[in-house]
């Protein structure tokens, strides 16, 4: 069994500071190197967030104004007019 060995707490402290000290750096040379990447990131997603909705409602405005220009079929005709019955009902 390994026996952990007695390190004075100023050494400990000292190594704590440094890796605090290299994790700030790493940290703050990595933000500065993504920065772009993330922004650009940011502003795709602030742009389709602002984006979807307009397309969304263009489209429900495009289905609900779109004419159906579809021909009859062969089957269907008009009635003329001396075939619709006339109501029983008398005129007021």
């Amino acid at each position: 069994m390994d026996r952990i060995t007695n390190v004075p707490i100023m050494d400990r402290i000292r190594l704590i500071c440094y890796g605090l000290l290299a994790g700030l750096l790493i940290g703050a040379v990595g933000g500065w190197m993504f920065h772009g990447v993330i922004g650009t990131i940011v502003r795709l997603f602030v742009v389709a967030l602002l984006l979807v909705p307009a397309v969304l409602a263009f489209l429900f405005w495009q289905r609900v104004t779109r004419r159906d220009e579809q021909p009859r079929s062969v089957d269907v005709r008009d009635a003329d007019w001396a075939e619709i019955e006339a109501t029983t009902r008398p005129r007021q």
